[in-house]
């Protein structure tokens, strides 16, 4: 069973990279492509700011959710937590688990609220369903929260918290 669950957590990582990579790629080709066309040969297009744009919402909670498992986005103030007593420690820590799973729920509630209120509606340039632009909360949103408990069971002594994180969702 852990090697499964270790699989499934590779492949996770591996998707949440190569959508990374291929948003950002995109975003720059999109952004060349208009630059281009606007000044090479003065007639611009409207749909290239508008693909930046989503692949940049996008990028910005898949970069959060991939920040989160690697340990490097979490919620608290080192030079001041490291001058707690080490039980204090634990505790500011099992706080900041708490806030970022909390946030990671927030966008995954609201964020398919907001998804649900807009799917009538269709961009300007792209013509794209407009919940795709906003269908990056709620994606991040559980990926933050999925990679928050991934990154919280590889420490022994944190299980509990990880616990806590799934009884609240």
């Amino acid at each position: 069973a852990s090697t499964s669950f270790s699989l499934i957590g590779k492949a996770i990582d591996w998707t949440l990279a190569a959508i990374a990579i291929a948003g950002l790629l995109s975003s720059i080709c999109a952004t060349l492509y208009q630059v281009f066309v606007r000044y090479v040969l003065n007639s611009p297009v409207s749909w290239s700011e508008e693909l930046s744009r989503f692949t940049f919402i996008w990028l910005t909670f898949i970069a959060a959710a991939i920040a989160i498992r690697s340990g490097e986005m979490l919620v608290r103030v080192d030079s001041i937590i490291n001058k707690f007593p080490p039980w204090a420690q634990r505790q500011a820590d099992n706080l900041s688990t708490l806030v970022v799973a909390g946030i990671g729920m927030t966008l995954l509630v609201f964020g398919g609220e907001v998804v649900l209120e807009n799917m009538g509606q269709a961009s300007i340039a792209m013509q794209l369903p407009v919940a795709l632009f906003y269908a990056a909360a709620p994606v991040g949103g559980a990926f933050i929260l999925l990679n928050q408990i991934r990154f919280e069971s590889r420490k022994e002594d944190r299980i509990r918290v990880s616990i806590i994180i799934v009884v609240t969702a």
